[in-house]
């Protein structure tokens, strides 16, 4: 009997581990969290680029984005680089650059910083809400020991040696009201404590003092907080006009913070009063008095030039100095109690958000931006003796889309100028194409939904759209096809056809015939709001075209016909399979298309309804944002015609399995897995079976 639900139980994980990652596949470019790695080792430099004014190396990672981290081992032989979706290895630098990089895992969304425990083998990645463990060899994503982690974000992690264990500050949220949140890591479990006050709360930094007895706590709502060993928290400053981005202990009993505070301007405009926030940098020291057994403040902002708004402050281990960094290239040294701007041999830079000293204190690595002028860069700069030196220079935008052929290659499309299209096969990356254009980076379509870079139905050649033109790549052929000044923003193949509808973001559809691109339609009732998505049948006979309009287009066997409806905006279209039926997702509705009507069949008080369906099923699933709630998400299950309501808004995630008529449903406010399909909607399992299964 126990064998039996031992087994049970470690299918039932199987299950649940299959069902993630094929949902990673469907649900788009920001939730596919495949792993995968290479090794990208820079190059030496050519003696044309050591007598060059440009001598630092240029590094193409295959996602490019922000830097967010440097982490050094205690040891100091290597480091990661935390990027916005991507952890990377490098095993160290010289004066001109850092030496190589290894991609160790990706693809997240938002990781933000990285800590080490003191002997090296172990460290703590962690993101919004994603908390990731390092062994010494592999990652574990460890986020499922946290309950309700779909309403916490994370901000800040420090390892605490004197009881071995990384303490993680962040904040979540209780009945729509952001609490302090302190997260505790043994190696095991993870342990959560929530700071509650009079108002809002959200912990962004955390530092502990130089023997470990306490810690101090930034909060972005003007509060500094002191937590003791014992875990208490004692607010020892409090203003709620500040807005507090980083504190740093010069010793047990001095610390400084940065931020900025606000205050309301009154105004009138077209004879309505508005009110309107201010903003002025804030720069405080805080000292512990003895003898009033109390933490006195004192604002120091005066005493800094210019008025640029600060992002951190950072001791050297040593305690010799601070270094001060800000917005637009703003360096400040400060060292016994006088400030200094060594900002002048740093010109070419931007915004600098944060330092990390090595354990001697000699010199840092600055996480920064190129600058000033648009699209900035990430860079990592050396600093030592008040030089800056750019050690590696990052990228200026995001990967925006990408697209699979029947060989699993995908081409990744990053989003500002330069641009780059990456191609991926067998973990391996190669850039495929470099070409200074426009900017492929449109806001309206700038959430990884639509189709900018596509495969063609036989995958044997990609179009790319941009805002200027069609790309056609084609046997590592890369070649303009069309231009177009307004340009276009989304596409629809043909089932079995290398034949594709495309629309610009104004009235305009045209169609691309496997070699060319003509205009086929101008959709005339359209009218300002444009065109913004499309979709066509399973058999490739009818195609809806929607956007910002009273009106849908529907293209038939015969001709392109308007149709007036009760629609706002279009956001999604979805077929039912091997039919002539459509359902859109309006604003706050869903409607129904067939035999060239429209019909609502569900209002509803969420908005912005997306679909998913699984290869062939004959059911759908709803999904909707919005209710009480910021990412509240309610659900309803489509079948035979007839919407059916979940009974609850779930704040959840959907996995599918594509290999069984069924999708999963995770609540996070449960901590429950439910399954449905067309006659099932039942709760399936408990996370904790899993946890501690």
């Amino acid at each position: 009997m126990g064998e039996n639900k031992k087994t049970e139980q470690t299918t039932l994980i199987i299950v649940f581990i299959l069902s993630i990652i094929i949902f990673s596949s469907l649900v788009g470019v920001f939730k596919y969290t495949s792993f995968f790695s290479g090794d990208y080792t820079t190059p030496p430099l050519s003696e044309t680029e050591k007598k060059s004014d440009y001598p630092f190396n240029k590094v193409y990672f295959p996602q490019p984005n922000r830097i967010c981290d440097i982490s050094w081992r205690p040891q100091g032989d290597w480091a990661f680089v935390i990027t916005e979706s991507c952890i990377f290895k490098t095993d160290g630098y010289t004066n001109d650059y850092l030496i190589s990089f290894k991609l160790v895992q990706g693809n997240f969304s938002d990781l933000k910083k990285c800590s080490w425990a003191v002997n090296g083998d172990e460290a703590l990645v962690i993101g919004s809400n994603i908390v990731l463990s390092f062994n010494g060899t592999n990652f574990t994503n460890i986020s499922c020991m946290i309950s309700n982690f779909y309403d916490i974000r994370l901000h800040d992690v420090a390892y605490n040696i004197k009881d071995g264990t990384f303490y993680i500050v962040g904040r979540t949220m209780e009945e729509g009201v952001s609490k302090g949140l302190l997260l505790i890591y043994d190696g095991n479990r993870i342990t959560k404590k929530i700071y509650s006050s009079e108002h809002a709360s959200s912990f962004v930094d955390i530092e502990f003092n130089e023997d470990f007895s306490f810690a101090l706590i930034g909060d972005w709502y003007g509060k500094i907080i002191k937590l003791s060993s014992k875990l208490d928290f004692n607010e020892i400053f409090s203003n709620d006009t500040f807005e507090i981005k980083d504190v740093a202990l010069e010793d047990n009993n001095k610390a400084f913070f940065v931020g900025r505070r606000w205050e309301e301007k009154k105004y009138k405009y077209d004879n309505k009063e508005f009110i309107d926030r201010i903003y002025h940098r804030i720069f405080y020291k805080i000292e512990y008095s003895p003898e009033s057994n109390r933490w006195l403040y004192e604002n120091i902002t005066a005493k800094l030039p210019n008025n640029k708004f600060l992002n951190t402050i950072s001791f050297t281990p040593t305690k010799d100095f601070a270094i001060i960094l800000g917005e637009d290239r703003l360096a400040l040294k400060y060292a016994d109690g006088c400030i200094t701007d060594i900002s002048s041999s740093c010109e070419e830079l931007g915004d600098l958000y944060f330092i990390s000293f090595n354990s001697k204190g000699k010199y840092g690595l600055i996480v920064g931006e190129i600058g000033p002028y648009y699209p900035k860069k990430s860079a990592i700069i050396k600093y030592e003796n008040n030089n800056f030196k750019i050690i590696f220079e990052g990228f200026a935008s995001y990967i925006i889309d990408l697209t699979f052929n029947s060989k699993k290659e995908f081409f990744a499309l990053a989003g500002s100028c330069p641009n780059y299209i990456w191609k991926m096969s067998n973990g391996n990356y190669t850039l495929y194409a470099d070409f200074p254009t426009y900017n492929l980076w449109n806001h309206y379509i700038s959430h990884g939904r639509k189709s900018r870079i596509s495969y063609s139905s036989s995958g044997d050649f990609v179009l790319v759209l941009d805002q200027r033109c069609v790309y056609k790549i084609e046997n590592d052929s890369f070649t303009i096809i069309y231009n177009k000044p307004n340009g276009f923003i989304d596409l629809c193949w043909i089932p079995n056809m290398d034949c594709a509808y495309i629309i610009d973001s104004g009235e305009e559809i045209y169609e691309f015939d496997g070699q060319c691109i003509n205009f086929v339609y101008k959709a005339e009732k359209i009218g300002g709001g444009g065109l913004r998505t499309l979709s066509i049948s399973d058999d490739g006979k009818i195609a809806i075209f929607g956007g910002q309009s009273e009106t849908i287009v529907v293209k038939n066997d015969l001709d392109f016909e308007e149709l007036s409806c009760s629609i706002s905006y279009v956001f999604s279209i979805i077929w039912l399979p091997d039919s002539h039926i459509a359902l859109i997702g309006d604003q706050r509705r869903v409607l129904k298309y067939e035999d060239g009507n429209v019909t609502t069949i569900l209002d509803m008080e969420q908005r912005s309804p997306i679909f998913y369906r699984v290869y062939d099923r004959e059911y759908i699933l709803i999904q909707t944002k919005g209710g009480k709630y910021l990412g509240e998400i309610g659900m309803y299950l489509y079948y035979n015609f007839t919407i059916y309501p979940l009974n609850k808004s779930f704040k959840a995630k959907i996995y599918s399995r594509n290999d069984v008529d069924m999708m999963y449903i995770y609540d996070y406010d449960s901590d429950y897995l439910y399954r449905c399909n067309r006659t099932v909607f039942e709760k399936y399992l408990e996370i904790d079976e899993i946890i501690n299964g």
